[in-house]
């Protein structure tokens, strides 16, 4: 076993506040003893003018900075939380614990200080992505630099764009702050409007609400069209109906204070599907001819065809750069509607789409025509994507046979392990902001997914996945290992569980 440390530096994070003290880290150092221990000092200067409590995390790369994959789990000394601001600080590195048999000619390392008690532990091939969609409050420092650690964030375009608060303040750029790279989506509505916006102090969500109210659809009853709670159906099929929903968009974006990198459209289907709850009398009619939408071919295909023509006039309007993620069903099995994207939502991922029973045998399944493995191509790739998503919000739990208590099966844990199988990317806790308890990076894929007689594996520069079949459907779909260079790191063979999840409030 071999490092040498060719260079070392320190990471400067800005903390949420502009008016706060950012903490800084200088002078590091780092060496690999030459007992044959493996183990690697870390040396590093503190300082925070604040003179708040730190958290520290400490990363390394094997390709100059490129990427920050290299295992570096194992530490010990001034790293974690609770660490005060001051010169003279170590962490020991167990470098041969991590990386037994590995040589690296050239080693970088990183430390970054959070003021917040934020852990940047580091993450891929297949990163989190964080839905918020819930109203921020972007004076939290500490909710601000949690959310910049992933790399692509998705909040509710409304809680921004028009807002009294907010629309004229640039709240983005705090973000960027802290994370230059990372990719911020508006989430809009592509086919609704809010039924709230009459008394809505928001103007872009009011403007909506009043300028679509001739466009509203309705049923072969005439009731006013809704598809989900609080939602008013617009009737695409107008020309004029299309304008304003991708024009205040563009509006917004243009003439807000903050401006978003894409738009992440919720929800395009090949008709409107309206669920057995909701207190609709009559059926879709966009066309007004008595017919059933779910009957009328020529309408179903008008609307279809509505749709495209608002992501073109979206993407005529803001650039060919402007992301565009597309939420709902039509793009699952439709690789040319998939192909007008950025990526894809995969959403309550695999019960929605996926034929029952034994849904994710499907979703990850070969034979399947449209598994994951093959859709995940469909998206366009120059804008670094595809940004496929794979999430579910549900709830289930268990009772471990390791405490015998009864635990929630976080389904993130199943999403990573299908996010690093299908080259996707995964959510942790749906809608409401979620990380890992146990972040983890493999590195790149050495290639592909490939069957077993059981399961699925996966290799990957400093580890492998191995998932085995269980039933196929949710909630426990499949067991699966994580090994990271040959120690399993997550295990998951229900009642059994490693690490065990923490209960949840």
């Amino acid at each position: 076993m071999r490092t040498s440390i060719a260079l070392m530096f320190a990471l400067l994070l800005i903390a949420g506040h502009a008016s706060a003290a950012a903490p800084t880290v200088s002078n590091v150092v780092a060496v690999q003893r030459t007992d044959g221990s493996g183990l690697v000092d870390v040396n590093f200067d503190l300082a925070d003018a604040d003179g708040d409590v730190l958290y520290v995390s400490i990363s390394a790369s094997h390709d100059d900075g490129a990427t920050w994959a290299v295992p570096c789990r194992s530490l010990t000394g001034d790293a974690g939380s609770g660490i005060a601001a001051q010169a003279g600080r170590t962490a020991v590195w167990n470098f041969a614990a991590d990386n037994a048999e590995l040589e690296f000619e050239a080693c970088r390392v990183q430390v970054i200080a959070s003021d917040n008690g934020v852990a940047w532990d580091t993450h891929g091939p297949s990163a989190p992505v964080i839905h918020a969609w819930e109203a921020i409050d972007w004076d939290d420092a500490r909710r601000l630099e949690e959310m910049a650690r992933t790399d692509l964030l998705i909040i509710t375009g409304m809680n921004i764009w028009g807002s009294p608060v907010y629309n004229d303040v640039d709240v983005l750029q705090r973000i960027r702050d802290i994370n230059p790279d990372i990719k911020i989506i508006a989430y809009v509505l592509a086919k609704g409007v809010d039924d709230r916006g009459n008394v809505s102090s928001n103007t872009f969500q009011s403007s909506v609400y009043y300028e679509t109210m001739p466009y509203w659809a309705y049923t072969t009853t005439g009731d006013t069209l809704s598809d989900w709670n609080h939602r008013i159906t617009v009737n695409l099929l107008y020309p004029e109906c299309r304008d304003i929903m991708v024009g205040k968009i563009v509006e917004y974006q243009r003439n807000s204070a903050n401006h978003f990198d894409g738009v992440f459209w919720d929800y395009f289907n090949n008709a409107i599907w309206v669920p057995d709850w909701l207190p609709v009398e009559g059926e879709p009619d966009l066309d007004g001819d008595g017919i059933p939408m779910n009957q009328d071919a020529d309408e179903r295909l008008a609307y279809q065809a509505a749709c495209v023509d608002m992501i073109t006039a979206m993407r005529d309007s803001l650039g060919d750069g402007f992301l565009q993620i597309f939420n709902g069903q039509r793009a699952y099995a439709d690789s040319t509607f998939a192909a007008l994207s950025d990526g894809l939502n995969y959403e309550y991922f695999p019960d929605v789409f996926f034929p029952q029973p034994q849904t994710m045998r499907d979703a990850l399944g070969f034979d399947y025509p449209f598994n994951v493995f093959r859709t995940a191509n469909w998206p366009r790739t120059n804008n670094g994507g595809p940004y496929n998503i794979l999430e579910n919000l549900q709830k289930s739990f268990y009772v471990s046979s390791v405490d015998g208590l009864v635990h929630q099966l976080v389904y993130g844990k199943l999403m990573r392990v299908a996010a690093l199988l299908t080259d996707s990317r995964f959510t942790f806790n749906g809608h409401i902001y979620g990380w890992p308890v146990n972040p983890i990076n493999l590195g790149p894929a050495l290639g592909p997914a490939t069957e077993t007689p059981d399961g699925l594996h996966r290799d990957f520069r400093f580890g492998a996945v191995d998932l085995v079949w269980r039933t196929g459907d949710m909630p426990m779909p499949f067991d699966y290992t994580i090994r990271l260079n040959g120690r399993i790191i997550e295990e998951m063979n229900i009642p059994y569980e490693f690490p065990v999840t923490p209960e949840f409030p």
